[in-house]
C-alpha cells in the first residue's frame, strides 16, 4: 500500500488498495481508517495499531499479526480463514472491543484473547480456536454462558 509508505499515524482516511502476499506493514498508527474491496491475505501487520478501523469485503485470511493491536474495530463481509488473532500484543482485542459482522473466520485463532464485549453476528467460525474462552462449547453456543461472559452472538431467524 503505497500510500502509507513513510507514515506512522493516519486517521479517517479512506484505502482500497491491498497488500500482497509476504508484504509487510510495519509500525504505523491507524484510526479510524476505513478499508474496502482489498487482499491481505498471507501479508503481516507487525506493531501495525488499528483504532476505531473500519473493514468492508477485505481479505485477511493467513494475515500475520505480531505484536499488532485490533482496538474497537468493525468487520463487515471480511474473510480470514486460518488467521491467528491471538498473535496482537497482549495479546487483547480490548480495551474498546471488536465487531465481526458476515464474516468467514473458520479456521481463525482466538486462543487466549479476552473476548469480552466482542460480537460476532451471522459469522462462520468452524473448526475456529476459543481455547481461553472455555464457555464456548463447539456445536453449540448457550445463551447464558454468552451472556454471562459479555460475548454477543446475533443469529437470523
Amino acid at each position: 500500500m503505497e500510500q502509507l509508505d513513510g507514515r506512522t499515524h493516519v486517521v479517517g482516511e479512506v484505502f482500497a488498495g491491498g497488500l500482497g502476499e509476504e508484504e509487510r506493514l510495519t509500525g504505523v498508527e491507524l484510526v479510524d481508517c476505513t478499508f474496502r474491496d482489498a487482499s491481505w491475505a498471507g501479508s503481516t501487520l507487525a506493531g501495525v495499531h488499528l483504532d476505531g478501523c473500519r473493514f468492508e469485503q477485505v481479505d485477511l485470511s493467513r494475515v500475520r499479526l505480531p505484536d499488532a493491536v485490533v482496538d474497537g474495530c468493525t468487520f463487515t463481509g471480511c474473510k480470514a480463514l486460518a488467521t491467528s488473532w491471538a498473535m496482537q500484543r497482549s495479546p487483547v482485542i480490548a480495551p474498546d472491543p471488536s465487531r465481526w459482522v458476515d464474516c468467514q473466520l473458520s479456521l481463525g485463532g482466538f486462543g487466549g484473547l479476552d473476548l469480552t464485549g466482542a460480537a460476532f453476528e451471522r459469522c462462520v467460525l468452524d473448526e475456529a480456536d476459543f481455547a481461553a474462552n472455555p464457555f464456548l462449547v463447539k456445536g453449540y453456543i448457550g445463551p447464558r454462558g454468552l451472556q454471562a461472559n459479555g460475548v454477543r452472538y446475533l443469529v437470523d431467524p
